[in-house]
């Protein structure tokens, strides 16, 4: 079992969990198939994309910013109708991966991700590109402590 406790307090003692929310280091890659051929055949690496995930407990599934998988040349595979808060509208689904490293929890598979507007700036400037969904959050143990800004994972 590995575990992080991540502290939300900046230098200016703002309360960064309350103003970001909670958010946690999350590298995007290619689909795990993909790496591990690249990996057998000792090719170059895929690159990675890194950035924050948001922790969306509200979620019932994880999205990926739409830029991000463009960026790192990931095709999308189909188009869905997806309902979220903010209504019902076809997405871009990809096969894509994830890495949490301060969790030292690598290789999560993201089967069908749908591709949404994520990327926002979280208020240090590090970009947001991931939703973190319930289907991963399930295998996860989370303690949201707000009187002391934090959060402690563990897996």
């Amino acid at each position: 079992m590995s575990g992080f406790e991540f502290l939300y307090k900046s230098s200016s003692n703002d309360d960064l969990l309350y103003v970001d929310g909670p958010v946690i280091e999350v590298e995007i890659t290619a689909p795990l198939p993909l790496i591990r051929y690249l990996r057998k055949s000792n090719l170059p690496a895929y690159p990675l994309m890194h950035g924050l995930a948001i922790i969306d407990t509200g979620a019932a599934i994880t999205a990926i910013d739409a830029g991000v998988l463009e960026e790192l040349g990931i095709p999308y595979i189909d188009t869905e109708l997806m309902h979220t808060v903010h209504g019902s509208a076809e997405m871009q689904m990809f096969n894509a991966s994830a890495n949490f490293p301060s969790l030292e929890l690598g290789g999560i598979s993201l089967d069908r991700v749908p591709g949404g507007s994520i990327r926002s700036a979280t208020i240090a400037g590090t970009d947001i590109i991931m939703l973190l969904g319930r289907e991963i959050l399930r295998n996860l143990k989370m303690t949201y402590d707000g009187p002391n800004s934090k959060v402690t994972i563990t897996t």
